[in-house]
């Protein structure tokens, strides 16, 4: 799994809406700018590589806010759909964007409808306490949770690996509760293209 990023074909807010429902009411951005600087953008009007603080970051916020591209007023964290998640899970402090993400051309079958967390000033943000009960929270549903880290890797948290593998038909189930949990997942892969 890569970097999270926006390309000119992915566009998942009618999924985070079904999903998460609308932004959580009075949350802002405020002083955050972690997808302006950390998120790779592919689009007609804007491009814009990971890790580049985008051109019009007026520090904080933005400098052409008003006129600010589609991707920028379209892209929404999950920081700001998901109530459960504290002020200190806000991205420039938690120092991961957590996402969901949907793929054009997903690299793995748990990769077509996700929930992506990149800790893009390195992985021990997700060994704080607030790093683990969030992916402890998110690993609760029913939608895979991939990681990502600054060295480009990717990897699958939930569901765990036994179940992927069953899914994938690299493992049979050794009973009737994972032959039923390993069912569950391939159905929700097949809704979910």
């Amino acid at each position: 799994m890569k970097h999270l990023t926006w390309d000119m074909d992915f566009r998942p807010e009618a999924d985070r809406e079904k999903i998460f429902g609308g932004l959580v009411e009075g949350r802002e951005c405020g002083d955050c700018s972690a997808c302006c600087t950390h998120l790779t953008i592919r689009t007609p009007e804007f491009q814009k590589p990971e890790g580049i603080a985008c051109e019009h970051c007026a520090n904080p916020g933005c400098g052409i806010y008003e006129e600010r591209f589609p991707v920028c007023r379209e892209w929404q964290c999950l920081w700001k759909h998901i109530g459960a998640m504290p002020e200190e899970a806000r991205p420039d402090k938690l120092k991961i964007i957590f996402s969901l993400q949907r793929p054009n051309d997903p690299p793995h079958p748990f990769a077509k409808l996700y929930i992506g967390g990149w800790a893009f000033d390195g992985v021990e943000a997700y060994g704080t306490e607030l790093g683990r009960n969030l992916i402890a929270m998110f690993s609760q549903g029913d939608l895979p949770v991939w990681l990502s880290t600054p060295d480009g890797l990717g990897h699958l948290v939930h569901p765990e690996p036994n179940i992927v593998d069953m899914v994938t038909e690299r493992q049979k189930p050794k009973n009737k509760t994972e032959r039923k949990e390993a069912k569950a997942w391939a159905a929700g892969i097949k809704r979910q293209l």
